[in-house]
């Protein structure tokens, strides 16, 4: 419990929220800049702290939209940033979710091992 309330309080700090999704969109952008370097077709949206990505050249807007995503590619994103030491969702169906603990330094290796990671998708 204390924990708990100790997090809600931290939440209601001024500003917590904008911060936060300031950086979800941050890296929600630097993953798309990176796909797009690497040639790699990627949609990206962020609200608050959570991110969601799909390796598409569409718009994801329902389920037939997601099915028709490359999931193989999105397995070898996956593995190639574990590789990296970058921990995503397994499954492109879900989000990834973003946290105050994760600062400017965090995101910055997050991106440079997703372009990496893209870079080497095709290989």
């Amino acid at each position: 419990m204390a924990a708990g309330l100790a997090t809600l309080r931290l939440c209601q700090a001024p500003g917590f929220y904008e911060t936060l999704h300031r950086t979800s969109e941050r890296l929600a952008n630097g993953l798309r800049d990176a796909a797009n370097n690497a040639g790699v077709a990627l949609q990206t949206t962020a609200m608050g702290g959570m991110l969601g990505m799909a390796l598409s050249s569409q718009p994801v807007r329902n389920f037939d939209d997601a099915r028709a995503c490359d999931h193989d590619g999105y397995a070898r994103f996956f593995r190639a940033m574990l590789d990296r030491g970058v921990w995503l969702p397994p499954s492109g169906y879900e989000a990834m979710f973003v946290s105050s603990a994760h600062d400017d330094d965090i995101i910055d290796k997050i991106i440079e091992a997703a372009g990496e990671s893209f870079r080497t998708m095709g290989t």
